[in-house]
């Protein structure tokens, strides 16, 4: 069963070189919120950065705000992009139990 819940599409974007999509989404049990984060980048960008034969080609879930703000600390990561809500929704769930864990991890580090 899913604790998270679909807010809205933050971010679509296509062009000859990248492909990006970002989903917000709402831990519903905590109030949380999840920023995942689809990106793929082909390889010619990649090697104008200074990286040869190397692709983005990731999806990644971020801590974030009721509007999206996220933080780059990154919560879960997934190889290769996915491009489904399902996925999304999924990376989301792994996301948000990584943070209570973390947080729980923290809370036992201050006691």
């Amino acid at each position: 069963m899913s604790d998270v819940k679909f807010v809205t599409t933050l971010k679509q974007e296509v062009t000859a070189n990248t492909r990006i999509w970002q989903t917000l989404w709402k831990h519903v049990p905590t109030g949380g919120y999840v920023v995942v984060s689809s990106s793929v980048v082909n390889s010619d960008v990649t090697r104008s950065l200074g990286i040869p034969d190397e692709m983005v080609n990731e999806t990644m879930a971020f801590a974030s705000n009721e509007h999206g703000s996220w933080d780059p600390e990154d919560l879960a990561v997934d190889y290769p992009a996915k491009w489904t809500k399902k996925d999304h929704e999924n990376l989301a769930n792994a996301a948000q139990k990584n943070r209570v864990e973390k947080n729980a991890e923290n809370t036992e580090d201050e006691l």
